[in-house]
């Protein structure tokens, strides 16, 4: 019996720790996306260089960048991409509800000034007109209904370092 009890504390910590830890590359993948969203090339040197690791898929007909471990996936926009251009982050394993705690941590730590819109029902936050971040289930993109999955589009609509 105590063996059975210890086997499943034991289980609720790795879970726990697994989720923190998507949770984090989660967040990583968005802030990269979010400072790099119309250049396909950075967003994916950014992720490359802390581990990410980038293969062709073919349901998506481009390169996907995969977290270690494979819980994050980004959909980086083609290279020489025109606004707008959209950048995603997907995962099954990072609830809608901490994918909104991640979006928001990017922009507060950012600094930027926005207007939370609703899309469809779901979050979406408008950064002066320059980008908008819409969150939804993953495989629902037109609901957020799903819990247990997210989906993250940062939408560039002029380059957000240009001039600078």
């Amino acid at each position: 019996m105590r063996i059975i009890l210890a086997m499943g504390i034991l289980g609720l910590i790795c879970t726990s720790a697994f989720a923190e830890q998507s949770q984090a590359r989660f967040t990583q993948g968005l802030q990269i996306c979010k400072d790099f969203g119309d250049d396909g090339f950075f967003v994916k040197d950014r992720l490359e260089e802390q581990g990410w690791v980038g293969n062709f898929n073919e349901d998506y007909g481009t390169d996907i960048l995969y977290s270690p471990g494979r819980t994050i996936w980004v959909i980086p926009p083609s290279e020489g991409a025109k606004p707008p251009a959209t950048c995603s982050v997907i995962s099954d394993t990072v609830t809608i509800f901490k994918a909104e705690e991640s979006v928001q941590l990017v922009i507060s730590s950012s600094n930027q000034n926005y207007q939370l819109l609703s899309n469809q029902g779901c979050s979406e936050y408008d950064l002066n007109g320059a980008q908008k971040i819409r969150i939804w289930s993953d495989g629902q993109d037109d609901f957020c209904t799903d819990p247990n999955s997210a989906r993250v589009e940062v939408i560039t609509f002029h380059n957000p370092v240009a001039g600078q």
